[in-house]
């Protein structure tokens, strides 16, 4: 497996189970507008595809049911531990027609060529955006499409309506941790900028963004989920102590904030880019 680049971002949220779950739970909410992405894109039965970044499998598996019996699907991560839930996942699902293997994007053996290189909150957490793409390109055959999804986490990509003072203060923390960590909070809206420099033209565009009641439950998870991953370094940093977080009645306490409110969660904006390689 290569190591992580001199330079890149730090992973910030862990590879704890409770992490690995709330991924799980994170990518059911994002499924549908991903689907769409792959969709528009050009994804078909038959394809070869390489999924990159795949963490616990989840696009990966949408994609290998995109694509058929007659089709492929190898995904990669430079976390093998997670691969291993991928792997045990997919046997789960009954998928014969997805592998994994342990690299990083810009050192990948020879595994391709592939139809589609696809992605989906990968290119936040590399160091060059521009230059891991111009890498995949390599493993693409003539016209093959690339398709990334990003999340904007800038502006009022996460809201609630009416505002919720609890959960505008935990998503506030959460923001504030990335600055530090180098990284790309705007990722989804320099999407664009990052597949033309890589050498795509004619790069097409989506944004959706989950909307859901608080009644769904689904939105406190994560919220709640991302929080506690994430308070050791809250609390180094100084951000909040784990008093003011109190972690394990937290879930609880935004459903009592946004439930009798009646209350509308809109999770982060999700921005899809796709082009076809010369």
């Amino acid at each position: 497996m290569a190591a992580v680049l001199k330079g890149d971002p730090v992973y910030i949220m862990g590879r704890t189970a409770r992490e690995s779950r709330r991924l799980t739970v994170q990518a059911h909410a994002y499924e549908p507008a991903t689907r769409r992405i792959l969709e528009r894109a050009g994804i078909q039965p038959g394809m070869r595809v390489l999924d990159i970044g795949s963490g616990a499998g989840d696009v990966a598996m949408l994609a290998a049911g995109m694509v058929g019996p007659t089709g492929a699907v190898v995904g990669i991560d430079r976390n093998a531990t997670i691969l291993e839930l991928a792997r045990k996942r997919v046997t789960q699902a009954g998928l014969d027609n997805v592998e994994f293997f342990a690299s990083d994007m810009r050192d990948l053996p020879p595994l391709g060529p592939f139809d589609a290189v696809i992605g989906r909150l990968t290119l936040m957490y590399v160091a060059d955006p521009v230059e891991a793409v111009r890498a995949l390109l390599h493993h693409l055959k003539p016209g093959g499409v690339v398709a990334f999804a990003e999340f904007n986490l800038v502006g009022d990509s996460f809201a609630t309506w009416p505002s919720l003072p609890l959960w505008g203060r935990m998503w506030n923390i959460f923001k504030r941790l990335p600055e530090g960590t180098g990284i790309e909070l705007a990722m989804g809206w320099k999407l664009r900028a990052t597949l033309a420099a890589a050498g795509l033209t004619d790069v097409r565009l989506s944004l959706e963004s989950p909307l859901m009641p608080a009644s769904n439950g689904m939105p406190a998870f994560i919220l709640a989920e991302v929080i506690r991953s994430v308070l050791p370094l809250v609390v180094r940093c100084g951000i909040a102590t784990e008093d003011e977080v109190d972690i394990d009645t937290l879930e609880e306490r935004l459903q009592a904030e946004a439930v009798p409110a009646g209350a509308i969660i809109k999770l982060p904006e999700l921005v899809g880019a796709w082009a076809r390689a010369v």
